[in-house]
Parts: C-alpha cells; structure tokens; sequence
C-alpha cells in the first residue's frame, strides 16, 4: 500500500525496461535473492517482462538471485564470475535455462533500446538547452514556504546582502562550490558522480538579474559566518560577526541561504567524535538545519575517527539577524528572505514560523542553473511552482523526534552483525502520520496541525487563487470517480495552483489490514493560469489504476480489495485539513 505502488506504476504504467534490486534484506531475504518479490510479485501479478540488474555490490551470493530472478550483477561479475557460474554449473546449483532466461531478459530490451545497432558516435554537448532546461526545471519545482513581504525583492532595493555559512557542506548553499571540496554541490561517485560545465553562483545570478532589470547600480554583499557566530567575512574580508550583522541589518533585502545535506554519510541518525565514539544525536538531526558532519562524502562508518559531529548554528544565527535592529525602512522580517537548498524535509524552529520570521524559499539543490534559478524567483520573474512533495515539521515535534531506535536507526540481528529495522509505523509515514496522530501530540486545532511547519503538498504562489466549490459525479460505465472545480487567477500575476484529491476509506477498511490514516493522496492537477483566467479542472479517480486509490491489502486473502462502505473525497492545495473541502460521499 506504500512501498511497491510506485514501482507498480512505473511497470504497469510506465513500462519499465529495468528494475534494480537492493542491498537490503527484507524479511530475512535478501533483496537481490527475493524470489517472492522478484518473480511473485514483479513478475507473476504485475508482468513485468523487463530484467533487474543489482544495485552497485548488492549481489551476495551465486545461485540464490539467479533463481530468484536476478538477471544482472552489477559493477562487474563478482558472485557470478565465470569460475562461481562454472562451479555452480558443475553442480547442478544452476542451470544453462536459468542463464539463457537471465540473458534473454536484459538483451531483448537493449535490443528494444537500438542499443546494438546504432554505432556510437561522439556529439557535443548542448549546454546552452540543457542550462535553459535546468533553469526551468529548477524554477517549477521551487516552493514558496512563507512570504512576509520580502517577495518578490522590491524594486526599490539597492543594497542586497546574501548571507550564508562558512563551513562545509554549508557554504555549498549560498557560493557556487565547496570551500573544501572544490565541486558544486550534487556531484556523487561512480556512475552518478556528475561535474557540471559551469555553474552560476547566487551572487552572480542576482546581479545579472539586476542588470538586465536596470538596477545595474544596486550593490550586492557576501556574508559568510563561522559556526559560533563569532566571525565573519564581508566579501571576503574578515570582520566580526557583530559587525557584519550590522551590515545586514542596513540592507535593503537580506538573503540567507542555508539548508541540509542528506547525501550519504550526512544523514546519520548517529555520529561520531573525535575518538570514534557515537554521540547520542537524535535521529531527527539529519532534517535540521544546524547538524552537519565533517566530511560529507564519507560514509560515517567508514571514517569513524574523522567525521565528527558538528553544529552550524544556522538556526541561531537566523534569529540574530531577525532580532537585529533595522537601519533601512522595514523591520527584519519583512527584508529578510530564507532560501532553502537541500533535497528532505527541513524541521523549522518555531522562531522562523509566521509574522516573526523571514520570508521562506524552498529552492531544493538547483544544480549548475543555481543562481539564475534563485534570482528568478526572488525577483518574480516567474511564479514559483513547485507544491511540498513532503512535510516540514516543526522541529522536536516530527516523525523523526518520536520514533523508537528499532525504528531507526534499527538494532543488531540475532547474530549481532545486520541493523535490523521495524517499520512499526505500518501506513503511518509521511502527512499520514501527522494526520492520524500517531505521536498522539498532533492533534489537529483548529484546523491546523501543531506538529507541523508546512503540510504536504503546500506552496504559495506571487498571485491569488479562488476556487469554486468542488462536485463530485460518477461515471457508471467506466467505474470512475470524477471531481470537478474551476480555478480562477484573481492577482496581477501569471501563477500556477494544484489541486489535490484525498480520499478517506470506510471503517471497514481497518478490518483488512494495518489500520488505515485518515486519507490518502489519490490524484491532482495542476493549472497555469493568466491574471485573470479560469479554468474548470477534472481529477479522476479510476478504482482499477496502478495506485490503487480505493484499495486495501487483504492480509488474510493476499490480494487487494475495495472495502464497503462510505468514501469521502476531499479536495485543496494540501494535506491539512483547513486546506481542503469535502467534495462528496459514495457507498460501495
């Protein structure tokens, strides 16, 4: 009901050439030798007629995944070198059937692909089209969190300063590459390990958009600050952080650039000290925006000795810079713009939220377009688009803070060498599990969650929305649920809105299985509007689609099954319950 539905869809719907199994083992079998996953499920109920290949090492044995349904090892034939396969040949542990299916699987779909009948022939790379795809991509997908007022940046504004952390990986957020590793930010090993062939840095873009928008004389300042807020550099000239906040607070607009940095190694509910010991860091420190580790590409277990454990203090700077006395027209929080740059849910201090904090921008990890992407944005040259694809708790009130260690980080198995995690929480993971309460510190009053910062599939946009009030109808002949309502663009500005679809099951539901949330995401669309325009929107719901919408699993039957009863479709711009509007009931 969670884990395999997007895998489903991607079969089913989106016709898959290739499926990666993972080093993982899953009720004691491994992910790669999961013959009821592999064939069973993969296979049997969804048939799939591509080929799995291995994720890099995750093969562990030689016979197991071939009959499981592996059909290639990946980097390079470890457990299925030609003397294991002849060994195991030799022994009737495998057979030439299992191979040829094996083979006959991955070369049919690189025979579908043209791969062995096109020459490879070297062409230049467009950079010019892939920038310009970059920077729209990274624009669309940017959330608008909260806006004070400080966006877009007035045209008035002729002193900016951008402000970010000096220490690694954060300086990544707000200066185009690493002061220690050299690289922008999104570079990983091995096959993904991509160098971009230029990259804008913040301050680059926002003076180019200032230019082009005739403000070419504004002046625009880099403030980099030291984990204890203690120093500073002002342009790369080192002052005090006490000086430099009096820079800041003289500004017109100020710009912070922070986030997290969820890349391996850096999302340890555990790290270490100097002396190789864990520190008892919660399990919710890899969503805030303080805790970091030494040396971000390291996986800690490999280098307990030197990825320490440390705190940026990004959070108390932020309040430092929100409590400075203004010399220029508005207060603080109505100059003051948050840009976020990471790739997970950020846990937000209370001090950041509402009327007293700054204007927040969730612009993920932009890539080579980062600078132009943020200037587009901050100076309104487009709309941002993008909706939360999860939730931002308020920090210490998350998932995360409430979790037990067999949650994560796991304990040890019987034989004291495999991490073993329970997935207690059943369905209750994401907005479902702020929704349904399962911390029991959650509930919701009135019509807002206290655990949570920013709800799913939340954004605000530089325009104002109205929206009719939605209908639900029924098509008998198709067996489709169909949900109607019109948008109307009733700002100044072109903008984008999504509408989002719940669907709350009948009690009986709970009967079949794990107990059920309180709803469920089960379609969307989103609109591009001009100032002005309407348009009527139409989400359908189709019971017998690839994400099951109306669905259950059947513990007791091993199939899924629509329950009776009485559903309720709701629809909003979010998960949260003030954000969305019963659109109708209907019996099954």
């Amino acid at each position: 009901e969670l884990y395999l539905i997007p895998f489903e869809m991607s079969v089913k719907d989106g016709k898959v050439a290739a499926i990666m199994c993972s080093y993982n083992y899953l009720n004691g079998l491994q992910a790669c030798a999961n013959k009821p996953m592999l064939t069973g499920v993969l296979r049997d109920d969804w048939k799939f007629t591509g080929y799995v290949q291995t994720d890099f090492f995750a093969l562990k044995s030689t016979e197991e995944p071939l009959d499981a349904g592996t059909d290639h090892e990946m980097p390079t034939p470890l457990h299925w070198s030609p003397d294991k396969i002849a060994a195991a040949l030799k022994s009737d542990a495998v057979t030439i059937g299992e191979i040829d299916t094996a083979l006959e699987r991955r070369y049919t779909q690189m025979f579908k692909a043209g791969i062995f009948d096109r020459k490879l022939v070297q062409t230049p790379i467009d950079f010019a089209s892939g920038g310009k795809a970059a920077r729209d991509i990274g624009t669309r997908a940017a959330v608008l969190l909260q806006n004070n007022g400080a966006l877009p940046l007035p045209r008035t504004a002729r002193t900016i300063t951008l402000v970010g952390k000096a220490s690694q990986p954060y300086a990544q957020q707000a200066v185009s590459g690493g002061t220690m590793l050299g690289k922008a930010m999104g570079a990983g090993g091995g096959s993904s390990d991509v160098v971009p062939n230029y990259a804008v840095s913040p301050i680059e873009g926002i003076r180019a958009a200032l230019r082009e928008t005739g403000r070419g004389d504004a002046t625009v300042k880099l403030v980099l600050v030291d984990d204890a807020n203690a120093t500073a550099t002002i342009d790369g000239k080192a002052t005090s952080f006490a000086d430099a906040l009096a820079e800041i607070a003289a500004s017109d607009s100020v710009i912070v650039m922070a986030g997290t940095n969820a890349e391996e190694g850096a999302d340890r509910a555990t790290f270490t000290n100097k002396d190789g010991l864990e520190l008892a860091a919660p399990a919710a420190a890899g969503s805030s925006l303080d805790w970091y580790v030494a040396k971000p590409n390291t996986i800690a277990t490999t280098d307990p000795a030197g990825n320490i454990a440390k705190s940026s203090q990004t959070v108390a700077m932020l309040k430092a810079i929100l409590a400075a006395r203004s010399t220029s027209d508005l207060p603080m929080p109505r100059k003051t713009v948050l840009v976020l740059k990471d790739n997970a849910g950020v846990a937000m201090d209370p001090a950041l939220l509402d009327a007293q904090g700054p204007s927040i921008l969730e612009a993920w990890f932009p890539g080579q377009e980062d600078g132009n992407i943020v200037a587009d944005l901050l100076f309104g040259r487009v709309d941002p688009a993008g909706r939360l694809p999860v939730t931002f708790p308020v920090a210490g009130k998350g998932f995360l803070d409430a979790i037990s260690s067999r949650q994560f980080p796991g304990l040890p198995d019987a034989s004291g060498k495999l991490q073993t995690v329970a997935y207690s929480e059943r369905l209750n993971i994401g907005y479902r599990w702020y929704d349904a309460n399962a911390g029991g510190k959650c509930a919701v009053a009135p019509g807002r969650n206290p655990c949570v910062a920013f709800p799913f599939g939340y954004g605000l946009s530089y325009t104002r929305f109205t929206t009719s009030r939605p209908t639900l109808s029924f098509d008998k002949k198709a067996d489709r649920y169909i949900v109607s309502l019109t948008v109307t663009n009733t700002g100044q500005r072109a903008g984008s809105q999504v509408m989002q679809a719940y669907l709350s099951l009948p009690a009986s539901a709970n009967q079949a299985g794990a107990a059920q949330p309180p709803r469920r995401l089960v379609g969307f669309e989103r609109v591009d509007l001009q100032p002005g325009a309407s348009r009527k929107l139409t989400i359908t719901i189709d019971p017998a689609s690839s994400n099951h919408p109306l669905s259950v699993w059947s513990t007791a039957q091993k199939r899924w099954i629509i329950p009776s009863g009485r559903y309720t479709i709701s629809v909003g711009t979010s998960s949260a319950t003030g954000d969305i509007t019963e659109a109708g009931r209907f019996d099954r």
